[in-house]
């Protein structure tokens, strides 16, 4: 019995991605694995190692940085115009920013 076939997440919409040669894309698609995030998941924490980057193929991702009074402000967002977690692609510790989704 055939299994269904199940189409290939839609990475390009991503302008990253997108903008990438046929053979660019190509070498970094196996490495690609579409994650769903909800509306408030913690994507990276403060100071924790960035173990992967993130695409975003709809949606924002919101950069927060914590103020003297504990509260939180959001300094950056990132859409399917970049991705998050550059750090990741370095091997580098994280910044002192959370990520959300």
């Amino acid at each position: 019995m055939a299994t269904p076939h199940t189409p290939a997440p839609p990475f390009r919409t991503n302008r990253l991605l997108g903008a990438l040669t046929e053979d660019e894309y190509a070498a970094l698609r196996p490495h690609l694995t579409a994650v769903q995030l909800g509306s408030g998941d913690t994507i990276y924490r403060s100071g924790e190692r960035f173990a992967h980057a993130y695409f975003p193929l709809a949606g924002t991702a919101s950069l927060v940085a914590a103020t003297h009074d504990g509260g939180m402000v959001e300094v950056g967002s990132v859409g399917r115009e970049g991705l998050v977690g550059l750090a990741a692609l370095h091997d580098a510790d994280g910044g002192p920013l959370e990520t959300f989704a």
